[in-house]
């Protein structure tokens, strides 16, 4: 009878067992086992979002770069194209200043020659005159005036080549 109980035990016990894992694995093994697979898909999903979020974020910081790198390039082209432009207006400036200043020194030549040669003309008349009045008196006779002018053409002409 002891082999009875002992078998009729380890059978009552081995059905307790059975019903028991059969119990947890309804109430507790599928519902952990969903929990923590829900858990792992919001693990990968996470995951995902964060590389979709790094990838994203490497494509805004290049896009970044290179708008960068085209501003620099766009700002340093603008200054090259005022500094050419600066530079052409000065050469513009400079040469219109020169030019300006070769006509200003040019007719100034001209107004001075000019002077000169009307104040040689008036000198030569005055020494003419001079020349012809003073003849006059050391001759001691008048002369009539078309020999007076004569006379003052000849002395003129004769300045001139002296000269």
């Amino acid at each position: 009878m002891f082999d009875d109980v002992n078998l009729l035990y380890i059978a009552l016990t081995a059905i307790n067992v059975l019903a028991v894992i059969y119990i947890l694995k309804l109430l507790l093994f599928g519902p952990v086992s969903r929990i923590l697979q829900e858990r792992e898909d919001k693990i990968e999903s996470s995951l995902a979002n964060a590389a979709t979020a790094q990838k994203e974020a490497r494509e805004l910081l290049e896009k970044y770069q290179q708008q960068m790198t085209e501003a620099k390039k766009e700002a340093q082209e603008i200054i090259e194209r005022a500094n050419k432009i600066g530079m052409q207006a000065r050469e513009e400036i400079t040469k219109e200043a020169k030019e300006d200043a070769a006509k200003t020194l040019e007719k100034a030549k001209r107004e001075i020659r000019g002077e000169k040669a009307k104040a040689l003309e008036q000198i030569r008349k005055e020494a003419a005159i001079l020349a012809v009045m003073a003849a006059g008196k050391v001759i001691n006779k008048q002369l009539d005036p078309k020999q007076h002018e004569e006379l003052v053409k000849d002395y003129i002409n004769e300045v001139g080549e002296i000269q």
